[in-house]
C-alpha cells in the first residue's frame, strides 16, 4: 500500500469520518490570530485622522464664519424662485455626474429655502477649509473612515461654522452616501451653477503691470 502524503492526511481522514483535532487546530490558528490585531489599529488611525481634522478645521471654521456672516448681512438676500437653472454645456461637470447631481439637488434645496446666497458663501468657506487644511482634505478623502465618525466630525464643524440647515444636511447626506471625497468638485459645480444663475462670467486677467501703476 502506497503511503498517504502528509498534506492529504486531513482530507483522507475527513473522508473516512475520522477527526484530526491537532491538525485542524494548527490549520485554523493563523486565521484566528490575524483578524483581532488589525481592527484596533484601524480604529486608532481613524480616530487620529478625525481628531487632526477637527483640530485644524474648527478654529478656521470659527474664524471664517464671522467674515461669512458679515458678508451675508451686507449683501442682498434675494434669490430666484425658478429651479430651471442648469450647468452650461461648456461646463466640465455633467448634470448626470455625481458632482452635477449633488450640485443641482443642493441648488434646488437652497432655492426652495430662500438661502442660495448663504449656502454659496458657506460652500466658499468649506472650499477654503479643503484648500488650507491638509488634515481636513485627508479626512474628506478617506473612503475607509467609519460613517459615524465622519458624521460626528461634521456635526461639530457645522456647529462651529454656524452652517445653515441646508448646508449641514448636504454634508451629512454626502457623508452617509460616501461622497465626501467628491466634496471639492461638488462645491465647484455648485459655484458654477450659482454663477450661471446670477449670469456671472468667471475670467482671469493677465497684466504686465501691477494694477494701479501709471
Amino acid at each position: 500500500m502506497l503511503p498517504i502524503p502528509a498534506f492529504g492526511a486531513a482530507r483522507a481522514a475527513a473522508a473516512a469520518g475520522v477527526r484530526t483535532p491537532g491538525l485542524s487546530l494548527r490549520l485554523q490558528q493563523p486565521l484566528q490570530q490575524q483578524q483581532p490585531l488589525q481592527q484596533p489599529l484601524l480604529q486608532q488611525q481613524q480616530q487620529q485622522l478625525a481628531a487632526a481634522a477637527l483640530s485644524c478645521a474648527l478654529p478656521r471654521a470659527s474664524a471664517l464664519c464671522f467674515s461669512t456672516a458679515a458678508a451675508s448681512s451686507s449683501s442682498s438676500s434675494s434669490s430666484s424662485s425658478s429651479l430651471s437653472s442648469s450647468i452650461s454645456s461648456s461646463s466640465k461637470f455633467s448634470r448626470h455626474s455625481v458632482e452635477g447631481r449633488y450640485a443641482h439637488a443642493l441648488f434646488a434645496a437652497s432655492s426652495a429655502a430662500g438661502n442660495v446666497e448663504q449656502v454659496q458663501q458657506e460652500l466658499q468657506l468649506l472650499l477654503q477649509l479643503l484648500q488650507q487644511s491638509r488634515d481636513f482634505a485627508a479626512f474628506a478623502a478617506a473612503a475607509g473612515l467609519a460613517a459615524d465618525t465622519k458624521q460626528a466630525v461634521l456635526q461639530q464643524l457645522a456647529a462651529a461654522a454656524k452652517l445653515s440647515k441646508t448646508s449641514s444636511n448636504f454634508l451629512f447626506a454626502a457623508a452617509a452616501n460616501k461622497r465626501l471625497q467628491n466634496l471639492k468638485n461638488i462645491i465647484a459645480a455648485f459655484l458654477e451653477l450659482y454663477r450661471h444663475h446670477k449670469r456671472q462670467l468667471q475670467c482671469t486677467i493677465t497684466s504686465a503691470k501691477t494694477p494701479g501703476d501709471p
